[in-house]
C-alpha cells in the first residue's frame, strides 16, 4: 500500500542570534528531515532575521521513520570559504503525527550546533545538557537566549491501520480543555472577555 503524506515548514524568524566576529551574521535555515534538506533564503547582516514564510516540503515523512527535525542556522561566508553554524533547533514531530492538516506555530530554543553524530544524537533525545554540549555553550555567549519561530503542518492520506514511526501508547490524547474561572486585579470596570490561543487555534468566552 502507497502512503502520501507530506511535511510544509515554514521558517518565520529567528531573534537574538550569536554574533560571528563581533558582527551581525548573514544567515539562512536549513531544515533536514531524514535525508532529505531544505534551506530559506539568506538575510544579511541581523541578529533578530525574518526569513519570510514561503513554506519548505518534504514527501514520504512516515516511510523513512523521522521523529525529529533538524533546523540548522548557518552564517554564509561571505568570503567564500565554510559557512559556520551558530545553532541548532530540535523539533520532535508525535504533536504533528498526531493533529495533521493543523498549522502549529512555536518558538523553538536555539542549542549550541553537535560537533559528532553522538552529540546530534543526544540532541535528538533531549540530552542537551551533556557536557559535551555545556562546552560548546560556553564559546557562543548568548545562544541560551536565541529562539526559531517555525510553523508546521503534517498532512496525510493514510488509511487507518497503518502504524506511525513512535509509540502512540506514549502520547496523550489530542485534547486540551481549558476553564477561564475568574479574573482578578483588572485595571477598569469593563466588559471583558478571555481568547485563549494555542498554536494557531483561538477559542473565546463568553462576555
Amino acid at each position: 500500500m502507497e502512503i502520501h503524506d507530506s511535511l510544509k515548514v515554514k521558517v518565520l524568524e529567528a531573534k537574538k542570534l550569536v554574533s560571528v566576529d563581533g558582527l551581525a551574521p548573514t544567515t539562512f535555515v536549513e531544515i533536514v528531515v531524514g535525508d532529505s534538506r531544505r534551506t530559506t533564503r539568506d538575510v544579511s547582516e541581523s541578529t533578530n532575521p525574518k526569513y519570510g514564510d514561503n513554506p519548505l516540503i518534504f514527501d514520504r515523512i512516515l516511510g523513512l521513520g523521522v521523529q525529529a527535525i533538524l533546523a540548522y542556522i548557518y552564517h554564509r561566508n561571505q568570503a567564500g570559504g565554510k559557512n559556520i553554524c551558530i545553532g541548532v533547533a530540535v523539533i520532535p514531530l508525535e504533536t504533528f503525527y498526531q493533529a495533521p492538516k493543523v498549522p502549529i506555530e512555536y518558538w523553538y530554543e536555539v542549542q549550541p550546533p553537535p560537533t559528532t553524530q553522538e552529540e546530534q544524537d543526544d540532541l535528538i533525545r533531549g540530552m542537551t545538557d551533556s557536557a559535551a554540549a555545556k562546552f560548546h555553550a560556553s564559546r557562543l555567549d548568548g545562544i541560551e537566549e536565541s529562539r526559531l519561530r517555525i510553523e508546521i503542518e503534517y498532512d496525510n492520506d493514510v488509511d487507518e491501520g497503518v502504524p506511525l514511526p513512535f509509540d502512540e501508547s506514549l502520547v496523550p490524547p489530542n485534547l486540551v480543555q481549558v476553564t477561564i474561572v475568574k479574573v482578578e486585579g483588572l485595571p477598569f470596570a469593563a466588559e471583558a472577555f478571555v481568547e485563549a490561543q494555542i498554536a494557531s487555534l483561538r477559542k473565546s468566552t463568553k462576555v
